[in-house]
């Protein structure tokens, strides 16, 4: 499959579109089923996002814990980041059913995939459940943002996309490097998740340029400024989870972590999340290049405020 990197967008054709989604797709028994058994013994996440490895006071055991826990909030996040997708293609691709019919069809396949991708999440959580007891009211409600997301200007969602699709790109090659180490199933989830994301990654730039093109210089930086806001309230959401890992952490292993201990893990998480979810992006060369096309200032903002998250 021709990577990201080489296929530019404007040279990216709805046909060759189709041709990669054909040949990349999966069935979501083949990568999770509700009977799925972990191997709990291994971690979840490469440390390179999760930073437990290294954290001082917790046991080896107490660490892959945590980072069992950690890959259960991202693949959750992650999942509602999805859900912030879905309605946004479902309405493009309604307001455009006449003209290219490859152009519709990839567009719908991407809808479909998403819907798919939500679902397999869905079950891991499930499964995750099961093995460890451990709930989604121990997530921050990060949905609360899908209202303002709707809200914003189609620029800044299309913004959002980008960021957490190559995010993930860069996700998805930190667990290829890692993968001899991870629990094999949970790598699974996330190679897999990735084949059909590469694809998205180039149909999204697709519409981003679409809706750019129709925008005015003020409207650019309206739509620069909301995506801004979005991944500030984001954080905030962040900081919340890193507190809630360290109740489920503490449940998990059946002693109280002390304040020391609490303190020194929080920072410890909160850095790798804010890396994870926002640095990871902000700092891809190609999200900086597809900002810079929209105006040199607007490249110079973010850079500015990847500071915060790196």
């Amino acid at each position: 499959m021709p990577s990201t990197a080489a296929m530019k967008m404007e040279t990216y054709s709805y046909e060759t579109a189709l041709s990669v989604q054909e040949q990349v797709a999966w069935k979501i028994g083949d990568v999770i089923t509700a009977d799925r058994v972990f191997a709990m013994e291994k971690p979840f996440l490469p440390d390179s996002l999760a930073k437990t490895a290294t954290i001082v006071g917790l046991s080896e055991a107490e660490q892959r814990t945590l980072n069992q826990i950690r890959g259960h909030a991202y693949l959750t996040i992650s999942a509602t980041m999805k859900e912030f997708t879905l309605p946004f293609l479902l309405d493009y691709t309604r307001d455009r059913l006449t003209g290219d019919n490859a152009r519709i069809l990839a567009f719908l396949n991407y809808a479909s995939e998403v819907a798919k991708h939500i679902h397999l999440l869905d079950i891991f959580r499930d499964v995750f459940k099961k093995a460890t007891n451990i709930h989604d009211e121990f997530i921050a409600p990060v949905h609360e943002l899908r209202l303002q997301v709707h809200k914003d200007h189609p620029l800044s969602t299309c913004l959002i996309m980008l960021h957490s699709q190559l995010m993930r790109a860069r996700h998805n090659d930190d667990v290829k490097k890692a993968e001899q180490d991870l629990e094999p199933g949970f790598s699974l989830m996330i190679k897999s998740l990735w084949q059909e994301e590469a694809g998205h990654t180039l149909l999204t730039g697709r519409i981003l340029e679409a809706v750019a093109a129709n925008c005015t210089q003020p409207e650019i930086r309206q739509a620069v400024d909301e995506y801004i806001k979005i991944i500030r309230a984001f954080d905030q959401f962040l900081l919340m989870q890193a507190d809630l890992d360290l109740d489920v952490l503490s449940l998990a292993i059946a002693r109280q972590l002390d304040e020391d201990e609490k303190i020194r893990i929080k920072a410890t998480q909160i850095q790798a999340y804010r890396w994870t979810f926002v640095g990871s992006a902000l700092t891809q060369t190609q999200f900086l290049t597809v900002v810079g096309n929209l105006g040199l200032s607007e490249k110079t903002k973010l850079e500015e405020v990847s500071i915060d998250f790196c």
